[in-house]
């Protein structure tokens, strides 16, 4: 656990200079949604392949590993968005199928993040109203969500700070 915490610490530490980090209730964590389907309704579908597709419908590619096979993965692709699940370690002796990474790259889906809905492509402005600052260093920044500081989940919207178009929305656990 401390290990974990040290390297979350880590993570903000070197996130801090190119990302705004916003922390939200639980409620409001779980309740973003994507096509309209909670954050919470998708990592509790667990890779089941009938609620998966009941959310988002039939994906376009699937790859399940076998029962038994370690480390099991199940990911879902679909146009413009990838699903990825993990059996974690959750405990010294129980694991569980776990969302590990959703990752949005095509202007086809929306996210909607406290009541402002935003897809790539449009401008980060539409998602809340932040100075975005010019930098010479980087032109990729971030808007980081999570539910408490020490979380290791994180949901993200990265943006070039040029354009300030948002390029990319994701979420992912550190391991």
């Amino acid at each position: 656990m401390k290990k974990i915490l040290i390297y979350t610490f880590l993570i903000f530490a070197t996130l801090e200079s190119f990302a705004q980090v916003n922390v939200l209730s639980k409620t409001q964590f779980e309740n973003i949604k994507v096509n309209g389907k909670t954050l919470k309704q998708i990592r509790d579908a667990k890779a089941d392949v009938t609620k998966v597709e009941a959310l988002f419908g039939s994906a376009e590619s699937m790859t399940i590993s076998l029962p038994n096979q370690m480390p099991w993965t199940a990911s879902f692709e679909y146009l413009g968005m990838l699903l990825w699940y993990d059996n974690m370690q959750i405990s010294d002796t129980e694991t569980a199928i776990t969302l590990t990474n959703l990752t949005i790259d095509a202007p086809n889906r929306t996210v909607t993040i406290n009541g402002r809905s935003v897809k790539v492509g449009d401008k980060i402005l539409n998602l809340s109203n932040i100075i975005v600052k010019d930098t010479k260093k980087e032109n990729l920044k971030s808007i980081i969500y999570v539910d408490d500081p020490l979380s290791t989940e994180l949901f993200y919207v990265h943006f070039d700070s040029k354009t300030k178009k948002i390029t990319k929305i994701g979420y992912f656990i550190i391991p």
